[in-house]
Parts: C-alpha cells; sequence; structure tokens
C-alpha cells in the first residue's frame, strides 16, 4: 500500500532527528518543508516543480489546481509523504514527553482536536458504512475524553486553555482529508487514524505509568482500553478494504 511505500522517506528524516539528538530538528515547520522537498522525488514527471504555477499551465493542471479547495494539500504525492511522515514525528513527540503533565496536557488536547474534526470530515466525505461507524465511534469517545480531560483538570486546579488551532503537522492531516475523496479518501482517513492512534496510546500509556499527577495518570490509563479499540477496528477495516480490492 502507498503509506508503506512512503514510510521509508518519513522514517529516514526521524532516525535523522533523533540521531543528531535534537529536538528542533523534529519542529512541524522544518517538517512540512523537508516533506515538501521529498514529494518532487515522487511526483510524477510532468510536474517538476508542484508550486510552480507556469509549470502546472504548461501540463493544463491549472483548472484542477483552481478546482481543489483553496488549493488543500498540494498534490496527492505531496499529501501522501506528509501524512506518512507524520506518524513518526508523532511517535516521537509522543514519547518525548514522558509523563511530564504540562506536555501531556496539551498533546492530548491537539489531538482530540484533530480526531474529533477527522471525525467529522470522514462522516460527512466516506460513503463505506464501516467507516461511517467507526468515524462516529471515534467522535463520541474523543467528545467524552475532551469532556473528562476539562473536568480533570478543573478538579485538580489546573489551568490550560486549548489552543484554538490546530498545530501545524495535524492541521496539514486535516487538509489532506479535506483534498480526499472517494476512495482515497476511506484510505488516507484510515492510515491517518492508525498512525495517530498510535501515537495517542504511545502518550496515553507514558502518562499512566510515568505521569507526575496521579489523576491524570488515571484519567490516561483509563483511555487506553478505548484508544485501541479505536487502532484495532481501524486495522480492521482497512485489512478489509485491501481484501476487497484484491479480489476484484
Amino acid at each position: 500500500m502507498r503509506r508503506e511505500l512512503l514510510i521509508s522517506a518519513a522514517a529516514g528524516l526521524t532516525l535523522f532527528a533523533a540521531a543528531c539528538g535534537d529536538q528542533t530538528a523534529m519542529d512541524e515547520a522544518d517538517t512540512e518543508a523537508e516533506m515538501d522537498q521529498t514529494s518532487e522525488m515522487v511526483a510524477s514527471e510532468d510536474m517538476n516543480d508542484a508550486n510552480d504555477p507556469y509549470a502546472m499551465e504548461d501540463d493544463g493542471d491549472m483548472d484542477a489546481m483552481d478546482d481543489d479547495a483553496d488549493n488543500l494539500g498540494q498534490t496527492e504525492a505531496v499529501n501522501e509523504v506528509q501524512d506518512a511522515a507524520s506518524g513518526p514525528v508523532g511517535m516521537t513527540s509522543a514519547a518525548a514527553t514522558g509523563g511530564d503533565t504540562e506536555s501531556f496536557i496539551e498533546a492530548a488536547s491537539i489531538g482530540n482536536q484533530y480526531e474529533i474534526q477527522a471525525a467529522e470530515l470522514a462522516l460527512e466525505k466516506s460513503d463505506n458504512a464501516d467507516i461511517q461507524a467507526l468515524a462516529q465511534t471515534i467522535l463520541d469517545d474523543h467528545l467524552a475524553l475532551g469532556e473528562e480531560l476539562t473536568s480533570t483538570l478543573e478538579a485538580e486546579g489546573l489551568t490550560f486553555t486549548a489552543p484554538a488551532t490546530l498545530d501545524e503537522r495535524r492541521q496539514g492531516l486535516i487538509d489532506n482529508l479535506q483534498a480526499a475523496s472517494g476512495e482515497d479518501f476511506d484510505e488516507t482517513y484510515l492510515d491517518q487514524q492508525i498512525a495517530a492512534h498510535q501515537e495517542a496510546l504511545t502518550l496515553f500509556k507514558a502518562q499512566g505509568e510515568r505521569g507526575d499527577n496521579a489523576a491524570l495518570s488515571s484519567l490516561a490509563s483509563s483511555s487506553v482500553a478505548t484508544l485501541q479499540a479505536h487502532l484495532d477496528e481501524a486495522r480492521a477495516i482497512e485489512e478489509s478494504v485491501e481484501n476487497a480490492e484484491d479480489e476484484m
């Protein structure tokens, strides 16, 4: 599948950052720039510069770009590389959090916002009944998780203002979902959900095991089973979709 074909590029960037021992190398803005460069190598040969309107015009692709909602997600090749890179970047970030209360609250809040927005898009854009059911479950569970997180923070006297917008990495994922349609949307959503829930499990397990706030650690530990269920269902649906494609 496409995620497996592209994961080596993303993993290479992650290993480079880890080898340097420099967390700033994992900054989302830098990652996006590197992904844009990598995407140019995997794009079609007639797309020498995906961001050059003149190059696009030469190939008769300007109309297609205009029809793309505000050019969300750039091109399919760029989208695939960005999504493939997001998983290992997120896993590295979640592992680095290591149970720190402030970092956990911020990461859990932003991740929850992403899950809600992605599920809403899946309910709107997917025609696959299994994906619709998964999206509804994820939406309900993550809305409940957000409320539980808020009430726990209030009970603990912890002040936290949720960001008004997603971080750059997760906004890029949402942009790619908005740009996708049909079977491509279904595949993109499932790939994203598998990576996002692997990241969430790493984050929540670390908080549950090593968190320095007992109430938040309890919340994290009690959420693991739900997150694991989402991951298992996304994998099962993806396998079912792939098997159906093989039979065609």
